[in-house]
């Protein structure tokens, strides 16, 4: 029977069993170093294929104890440890499960990866596997050659501003608004392994994945690899398929774990948006701590400012030792006020030609000196400007959405309304259907036990008693009594409130509002930097850090050899000056260091500000997990049914081919220097990025 309806449902059934066996196998993070330890999600025994744009292997990366079970030895593609450092062991890449290759596809037309970059168009992306092992097998007493049988899964994350109108061959697409996940699913080899005819039953060996696209890019592919999917034990009972209705209710039961698992399908494709909560919390600190550090400036500049007024003290005392009148010493007046006496010693006036050749030098300097102020200061003001800009955008864009809050409510409300309408019709199937089994005499397990024919007359009998109107009106009933319980009332209060955050950061994060924030900040930014605070701010720190230059200047090797040669009796100034000026640029250099603090600390708060959105997207990544599981149900729903049909009519001959299949994947490293590790063995495949 071509392409027989019941045999593509018996089909979709067993992918998606194939496909849930391995969640949680593949890793999610770029960084070929950081995350490819033991702690990575696949699990401790790993191997990396890095591949080019279109996948072909170009080294392979290997956990610790991958690594230590194989031989010394070398073979072509480079091997790996998890630190980047290259291994001296071999055996591993004939052990490779697949090939990859990728190609692409512009509007119909083959086109290579690299020139795919920058174009628009209709894109499509082919991912072919190849199965590279095979062995004997003995199937219905014949001994065949079969494939080891492998479940490929592919993941894309694709960018909305990117690609539309996305499409996949065999797999799942999931959105969080801003970004598409597309999961693709193939089993290369099972079509000849089961012995299906392609125009019957078509099982995919391949993955493509279209879209509509403007100024190509994409980022890296992961491709996770397993073999086991199939356990020869529970392919037991299909060697001979001679109680088929016991083997639909085996697959039933699997459906029913997969359901239980489905929930960490996105652990491994997620883990690196699941560090933003350690992103998060080191934000907080760096912002926390720069803060406490720019709140304890001021306490630093006083007590540099007292010990240089001791040290000014101590010179007072040291002059009138020696005989000497002058004015008080003062951090603005030390170096005029010593000049003066070190000339009035000195008739060569070594010091003064020394401080007026620095001095002249640093001033013709001054306005480099002061175009990088004004940068610094600059700098301090845009960030305490944005701040700002970005708070008052939030509140804004959040009234904004707010005045829709009653039309949001009602559209959670009705989409709750029909997940709890659908558990309570479950629940009255379940009543009716053993109302009507204990009326015919029958148990459950008689039930499941019965043939297509006898079940279908026993499921029209449910069938219109649920569609009784007494049936209904108490499923009514139970739906708005269920509606107004505190749990259903606090998930729909809870779900309004994160739709609307969730419309607060993409309008926030919208093209027009970015543009409104920028120009705000630019124009008072602009306005700011005009003030007369900023201005004075500008010239204290000018000042600052010309007396600086200077100070440093002075207290050189080349102007203290030019200051030794003096006069003997203004050899103890000259010293005394000397020192003081080696303190002056230890001062003004703190006064600088603690302006850069604060602006170092603004940023730090800027940058903290920012980590909120990337927390978004992580809920959202998660939300579409959920909707994965929604999925799952009602493919059981809708599948495990037909499925019994096909297993009752076509399909007879599949138990023996299933053992072998499950029996070559338990076998496949036997043998292998890999045997160790009790077959169990990931391979990730990932592929470099197209931008």
């Amino acid at each position: 029977m071509k392409k027989n309806i019941l045999s593509k449902i018996f089909a979709g059934v067993l992918v998606g069993a194939m496909a849930l066996s391995f969640v949680g196998a593949a890793p999610a993070d770029s960084l070929e170093g950081a995350l490819l330890g033991s702690d990575s999600p696949a699990g401790e025994n790993t191997v990396y294929v890095m591949t080019g744009a279109d996948g072909t292997a170009e080294k392979l990366i290997a956990t610790r104890s991958v690594i230590e079970a194989l031989p010394e030895g070398k073979d072509k593609l480079p091997l790996c440890d998890s630190d980047g450092n290259t291994v001296e062991r071999g055996g591993l890449e004939a052990l490779l499960p697949v090939s990859m290759k990728i190609s692409c596809r512009l509007d119909g037309k083959e086109i290579s990866p690299e020139k795919l970059i920058g174009k628009s168009g209709r894109v499509t992306l082919r991912f072919d596997y190849e199965n590279l092992c095979r062995t004997e097998a003995e199937v219905n007493g014949k001994t065949e050659e079969i494939y080891v049988p492998f479940a490929v899964m592919t993941g894309l994350m694709l960018d909305n501003s990117v690609f539309s109108n996305v499409e996949i061959s065999s797999g799942k697409l999931l959105s969080d608004g801003s970004r598409t996940i597309a999961l693709g699913l193939a089993l290369p080899g099972m079509q000849e392994n089961l012995g299906l005819d392609r125009d019957a039953v078509e099982i995919p060996d391949y993955v493509e994945v279209s879209a509509d696209t403007e100024n190509f890019s994409l980022p890296m592919t992961l491709t996770a690899v397993t073999g086991s999917f199939l356990d020869s034990e529970e392919l037991d009972s299909f060697s001979g398929l001679d109680n088929l209705g016991s083997a639909a209710a085996q697959l039933n039961s699997a459906m029913e774990q997969l359901l239980g698992g489905s929930s960490e399908l996105y652990t491994g494709l997620c883990t690196l948006l699941e560090k933003a909560g350690a992103l998060s919390a080191g934000a907080g600190k760096l912002a926390e701590g720069l803060s406490e550090l720019d709140a304890n400036s001021a306490a630093l500049n006083s007590g540099a400012g007292s010990v240089f007024g001791s040290l000014l003290s101590m010179a007072d005392k040291q002059i009138s030792a020696a005989g000497l009148s002058a004015s008080a010493l003062t951090p603005d007046n030390y170096a005029e006020v010593l000049s003066g006496l070190i000339a009035s010693l000195d008739e060569t006036a070594v010091y003064e030609a020394a401080l007026g050749q620095v001095t002249a030098a640093v001033e013709a300097q001054r306005e480099t000196v002061r175009a990088a102020v004004t940068e610094a200061v600059r700098a301090q003001v845009e960030a305490k400007v944005r701040e700002a800009a970005q708070a008052q955008l939030r509140e804004s864009v959040e009234a904004k959405v707010r005045e829709n809050e009653p039309e949001i409510r009602a559209g959670v409300t009705d989409t709750v309304r029909g997940q709890v309408q659908a558990k309570v019709q479950e629940a009255a199937r379940e009543t009716v259907l053993s109302g009507v089994l204990e009326k015919l005499g029958l148990t459950r397990e008689e039930y499941e036990s019965k043939g297509a024919l006898e079940k279908a007359v026993i499921d029209k009998a449910v069938d219109l008693k649920m569609n009784s109107a007494e049936v209904q009106e108490q499923i009514s009933q139970k739906t708005e009594a269920q509606m107004q319980t505190g749990e259903v009332q606090a998930t729909i209060e809870s779900q309004t409130e994160a739709y609307i955050q969730k419309l607060v950061e993409e309008n926030m994060q919208s093209q027009e509002a970015q543009a409104g924030l920028e120009a705000a900040v630019k124009e008072n930014t602009e306005a700011q930097m005009q003030t007369a605070q900023a201005q004075s701010a500008i010239e204290e720190n000018t000042e600052l850090q010309i007396k600086k230059l200077i100070a440093d200047n002075m207290a050189s090797e080349e102007v203290r050899s030019k200051l030794e040669a003096a006069a003997e009796g203004a050899q103890s100034l000259i010293e005394l000056k000397a020192g003081l000026d080696g303190y002056a640029g230890f001062y003004y250099g703190l006064l600088t260091y603690t302006n850069g603090v604060s602006t170092a600390a603004a940023g730090a708060r800027a940058l903290n500000g920012g980590v909120p959105a990337l927390m978004e997207g992580v809920t959202a990544l998660k939300d579409g997990a959920g909707e994965l599981s929604d999925g799952l149900v009602k493919f059981k729903a809708q599948g495990v049914g037909p499925l019994t049909e096909v297993l009752s009519g076509e399909l007879g001959g599949f138990g023996a081919r299933l053992r072998a299949c499950a029996e070559a994947a338990e076998d496949y490293l036997s043998g292998t220097p890999l045997e160790s590790l009790n077959g169990q063995v990931n391979f990730i495949y990932r592929s470099e990025e197209i931008e």
